[in-house]
């Protein structure tokens, strides 16, 4: 029963909703084509810049890379990360209506038929991992197809010129080469564990307000870089790869992430085990 439920929802929850991600390929290409022509600019003042050659982690980095950390300070230049939290909402909210509206539909009469509640959880949960996979994996080929086009270096290390755009002190920095795989595979784990809070929340609250807490998380991780607010782990540029100053652990992440992601699972085969879906309303 398992495997027809997970049927159902990738064909209706990611297969029918594939102009989603058609809409996501052309905001990644729009964020590489920003960095493009950021990097011409620099160059005009900066001409010595111009001789790196922009990679796949820079591409990948200026979407998904955050911001360094906020500090209270009058002469402290900060940038809100408006492009990193706009990428993980554009996703969270991809995702957000899908399943209660799934028990307040036909879903409903699948689940029902079914008898198996607890596979229709579980469903949902592989049908999220699989819509964030998905969408990341857009993002990797949208940076692929613009490197392409570019004759960028396609490896995962960062270039000085793109830390220079987030305006980082180089001095405080890791050692070289800065490579971004590892927080890359941690910001695509902590995204899906965010949706996956949202999904359970969805359950004893509107879907709305399930969304607005996704975004407060986000803004308050943004301000505050503490390894207890989880969107930090999602910053690539405060993890240990890249900064010495009290960096985020990627491995400290995957942990907190991964026991979170547990607990959800069991609190929502709690719920869902006694949720009258029969007066479920929108």
């Amino acid at each position: 029963m398992f495997i027809k439920l997970l049927k159902f929802d990738i064909k209706n929850g990611i297969i029918k909703r594939l102009w989603i991600f058609g809409l996501a390929f052309l905001l990644f290409i729009l964020a590489d084509v920003i960095l493009y022509f950021q990097r011409l600019n620099i160059g005009i003042e900066h001409p010595e810049l111009l001789e790196q050659n922009i990679t796949l982690g820079d591409l990948l980095l200026y979407t998904v890379g955050g911001s360094k950390k906020f500090v209270m300070e009058d002469n402290a230049s900060f940038i809100f990360p408006v492009l990193w939290a706009f990428v993980i909402l554009v996703i969270a909210f991809a995702v957000l209506r899908y399943p209660t509206d799934e028990l307040c539909g036909f879903g409903r009469h699948v689940l029902i038929l079914s008898g198996n509640r607890k596979a229709w959880w579980i469903s949902k949960c592989c049908w999220l991992f699989l819509s964030v996979g998905a969408y990341y994996y857009i993002m990797l080929i949208s940076a692929i197809v613009f490197g392409c086009l570019t004759g960028a270096t396609f490896n995962l290390n960062i270039s000085e010129f793109l830390l220079q755009v987030m305006q980082f002190d180089l001095s405080a920095l890791a050692q070289p080469p800065w490579n971004l795989w590892e927080p890359l595979l941690l910001h695509v784990w902590v995204v899906y564990t965010l949706c996956l809070m949202q999904m359970l929340l969805s359950l004893y609250l509107r879907p709305l307000i399930s969304f607005f807490c996704t975004s407060a998380v986000l803004v308050f991780s943004v301000l505050f870089s503490s390894p207890v607010l989880i969107g930090n782990y999602a910053i690539p540029l405060r993890t240990e790869n890249i900064i010495t100053d009290n960096p985020m652990r990627i491995g400290l992440g995957f942990v907190v992430c991964t026991v979170l992601c547990a607990i959800m699972l069991v609190l929502g085969l709690f719920k869902i085990n006694r949720m009258d879906i029969l007066t479920k309303e929108e």
